[in-house]
């Protein structure tokens, strides 16, 4: 809810919208992200820090476009995944994680 100068109260939804990716990478038959944190300390000149152990995430469950709704299959966010039921995949990734180094 945001008041405008009125003080009228404004209902407002926000929506993210993006294009699905139709051919995903695929590992174990999962999709996954890649995660690497950063730190800018400095713009002039230009200072970065990368920590040195990026990681990839997994969902729980294995891939298909049967189930568009299946956010086990589509999402690989570690608040969903520890809530699946892990049935629906062909190989267990342990924590549904790889670290990288």
């Amino acid at each position: 809810m945001v008041s405008n100068k009125h003080n009228k109260t404004i209902d407002m939804l926000q929506w993210i919208v993006q294009k699905y990716i139709e051919n995903p990478l695929i590992v174990m038959n999962r999709k996954f992200d890649l995660r690497q944190w950063v730190l800018i300390t400095d713009w002039n000149p230009l200072t970065v820090w990368m920590y040195a152990e990026p990681y990839i995430r997994f969902p729980a469950s294995d891939f298909s476009f049967d189930n568009i709704n299946n956010r086990y299959a589509h999402l690989s966010n570690n608040s969903v995944a520890k809530n699946a039921n892990m049935v629906s995949c062909q190989h267990e990734i342990e924590g549904n994680m790889w670290a990288l180094s």
